[in-house]
């Protein structure tokens, strides 16, 4: 991995960044913040290294094997039903995942809006059609290192998530806007959510379409909000894409 978690600043640093005389033996997983890392110096390249995979949580992403971002396209774009079926159970099983690592809650297990189970068996658990699937991890970023690795994600699916307050972390909501689609000439509504940190744009979801934009967030300032969201991210532009509502899930502190 190329980032990793200074406990000791509560900051990400990259691996062009280290330096062994600050930081040796202070770093840690960037999402789980459990697993001690270790600084590889390659000739051509360098990265972090976690000696044992299990120092990691299990509801973090580097606990579990990655599926790559082709396989998601593939399955995004997929009819078969067993496809749709199997997208499903990962994007909700991985969003949970980091709503578990942001409560620092992993002992009973939890059910999901589609009749998920969560088990304790962090490498298979078994769906409402008595199926039993491997679980995967979807790229994660925590919204605090997100701007770090912006080209690394572009045109990728990830899960982003984290705290959001009015000290730290700001959401803006916008007001809705009509617009109308360049080729087919059909009008669409459009709103977005804006995560700002000192003013600057860290990231945003567009949300298009009728129910997308009645919805009411009502984020309310001074209040600290844990969010996670699955999109298509743009680095260019700092926009993630959502396809369903249930796509983005939030709780207040």
């Amino acid at each position: 991995m190329n980032t990793t978690y200074v406990k000791e600043t509560g900051k990400y640093i990259t691996a062009q960044e280290y330096r062994d005389e600050l930081h040796l033996n202070k770093i840690y997983c960037p999402e789980c913040y459990k697993a001690p890392l270790y600084f590889v110096p390659k000739q051509k390249t360098i990265y972090f290294r976690v000696e044992n995979r299990e120092d990691h949580l299990e509801d973090c992403s580097f606990y579990q094997e990655f599926i790559p971002n082709q396989e998601v396209v593939r399955l995004i774009k997929s009819e078969k039903e067993v496809d749709k079926e199997r997208l499903k159970f990962l994007i909700e099983m991985n969003m949970r995942n980091a709503l578990n690592l942001l409560r620092r809650q992993n002992t009973e297990p939890l059910i999901n809006k589609v009749g998920i189970e969560i088990s304790n068996n962090p490498k298979k658990t078994t769906n409402n059609k008595n199926r039993t699937q491997e679980v995967k991890s979807i790229t994660r970023i925590n919204i605090s290192n997100l701007l770090k690795n912006r080209d690394e994600y572009q045109d990728k699916y990830i899960v982003i998530y984290g705290k959001a307050n009015i000290e730290e972390t700001e959401v803006e909501e916008t007001e809705v806007e009509e617009r109308e689609n360049s080729k087919t000439k059909e009008k669409f509504k459009t709103k977005s959510l804006i995560f700002k940190k000192n003013d600057e744009r860290i990231f945003r979801i567009n949300l298009t379409g009728d129910k997308k934009t009645k919805e009411k967030f009502n984020f309310e300032k001074g209040d600290t909000y844990n969010f996670v969201v699955f999109g298509l991210f743009n680095g260019k532009y700092l926009s993630l894409e959502i396809n369903s509502f249930s796509h983005f899930q939030y709780f207040k502190d």
